[in-house]
Parts: C-alpha cells; sequence; structure tokens
C-alpha cells in the first residue's frame, strides 16, 4: 500500500514523532491489517504518554482483535523524567510528581502488585 509506505518513510525521517505512529496504525486498519496497527498505536503512546487519540485507537483495535485489556497479572509502570530513587529523595528532594510515584510503588508493592 503506497500510504503505508509513505508513513513509513516519513517515520525515518522522524522516528521519534508520535503522530506518524498513530498514522501508521490507522494506515493499517484501512488496510484490514488490526494486528499491524496495534503495535503502532502502542509506540504512539511510548512517544507521547498522554496522546489521547492513540489510546483510543490502542483499545478499539485490541477489542476488535478480541484481546483483554484488564488483567490481573499486568505490569504497572510509571514514566518519569529524570533519574531518581529511593536515595534521591533524601539527597535531591525531587518534586511532587517523582515523589507521588516512589510513595504509589511502594502501596502498590505492599498490596502485591
Amino acid at each position: 500500500n503506497r500510504r503505508v509506505l509513505a508513513v513509513q518513510k516519513e517515520i525515518e525521517k522522524n522516528p521519534g514523532n508520535p503522530d506518524l505512529y498513530n498514522r501508521l496504525g490507522l494506515e493499517y486498519l484501512r488496510c484490514n491489517e488490526p494486528k499491524k496497527a496495534l503495535p503502532e498505536f502502542r509506540k504512539a503512546i511510548e512517544r507521547h504518554l498522554l496522546f489521547e487519540e492513540a489510546y483510543e485507537n490502542y483499545i478499539r483495535t485490541a477489542q476488535q482483535l478480541g484481546r483483554p485489556l484488564v488483567r490481573k497479572d499486568l505490569d504497572i509502570v510509571f514514566y518519569a523524567p529524570g533519574n531518581f530513587n529511593d536515595d534521591s529523595l533524601i539527597r535531591e528532594g525531587v518534586g511532587g510528581s517523582e515523589s507521588a510515584l516512589i510513595h504509589m510503588s511502594r502501596a502498590l508493592h505492599r498490596a502485591g502488585r
């Protein structure tokens, strides 16, 4: 498909652009290839964690493929800029969001997650 190839070439030029991966996923859907579309939506989300359209496309495509979206054995991953750990809280006084992530991860760990 020419449109798929065109988006793939754009991705080669600008691999950090989440819109391009979302567009590639949509092109795969237009070609009735949802299995190829799903990882492209995920790549878009990895590059822009608040990309609502990519989430919606991912959810819709996963449902179309019959993939469960809610499972008890999934990992929970927090993304935050910078490099921090428990010691960073004391040494560097990291910001509120980083502190919140550390406290949430500890609570999840205590809960067996």
